[in-house]
């Protein structure tokens, strides 16, 4: 499955957010009458006020919301769209749902945002103790035909953790270092000291590379790697005629990793 990361990006360049810009927080607050249901840094676009505000219609026909995410992978946000969400944390059981009104829920608003890029799926998000419940009655609905559009069913705290920041997300390095760390560890073991200085010279330059790039993150990622792998490694201590190349070698190679000390 795809991580999904929030871009509010979208929300705050789309033509609709001089009328009904909020976060997805403040929008479940107004309905459910407390705060810290989702991310504050969630923005959105509500979807019910700008129903009933610009269009003079009712509130109740339109999703509650649409957020902006991407797909993330790769140190990369692709496929970027907006997500329809609506909010049913009030519900205590599934009794008073309607099929029919949900999917003219999702209909209208995908009018509404024609023109923009839509999420496939369509969430749905109730209270944790209701949740299940939710998709049990969702999945019946389907198999009784008459829905349309892709309903996905969570409870709060499930989508607390599809959706996530970009600025909170690990980051997963390009190169594999703990393939590298081997072969200069491989090196070491070795004794294969031109080995290990190749290894390092082709590294050092590549770290460099990335730094030029601004691919700060790669860059901090092999940059540790090499100085903590040659931190342990003190020349005078191999027993090698300090006159031999292997030495040299070693030394200038060590000196030259002072490029990378930021």
């Amino acid at each position: 499955m795809v991580q999904l990361v929030c871009q509010n990006d979208i929300i705050v360049s789309h033509p609709f957010a001089c009328h009904c810009q909020a976060t997805l927080n403040d929008v479940a607050a107004k309905d459910y009458q407390r705060t810290g249901w989702f991310d504050p840094r969630i923005t959105c676009l509500s979807l019910d006020d700008y129903e009933a505000k610009v269009l003079k219609g009712s509130n109740d026909c339109t999703m509650d919301a649409a957020i902006g995410i991407g797909n993330y992978a790769n140190n990369r946000v692709t496929t970027s769209r907006l997500m329809l969400v609506e909010l049913r944390m009030g519900y205590d059981n599934v009794d008073n749902l309607s099929a029919s009104s949900l999917e003219n829920k999702i209909s209208h608003s995908e009018n509404l945002l024609s023109g923009h890029r839509i999420d496939k799926n369509n969430y749905f998000i109730f209270r944790d103790g209701v949740a299940v419940q939710a998709k049990s009655w969702a999945e019946r609905k389907k198999k009784e035909g008459g829905v349309c559009h892709v309903w996905v069913v969570l409870s709060v705290d499930e989508f607390n953790h599809l959706i996530q920041f970009v600025e909170d997300m690990p980051y997963v390095p390009n190169n594999d270092l703990a393939q590298i760390s081997k072969r200069l560890t491989d090196c070491v073991t070795d004794r294969n000291w031109r080995g290990l200085c190749e290894e390092t010279d082709y590294w050092r330059e590549k770290a460099l590379y990335y730094k030029h790039r601004y691919e700060l993150a790669e860059f901090e990622a092999i940059r540790t790697l090499l100085l903590d792998t040659w931190c342990a490694i003190e020349p005078d201590q191999l027993g090698l005629n300090i006159l031999s190349d292997d030495y040299c070698f070693l030394c200038i190679v060590k000196e030259d990793l002072s490029c990378l000390n930021v």
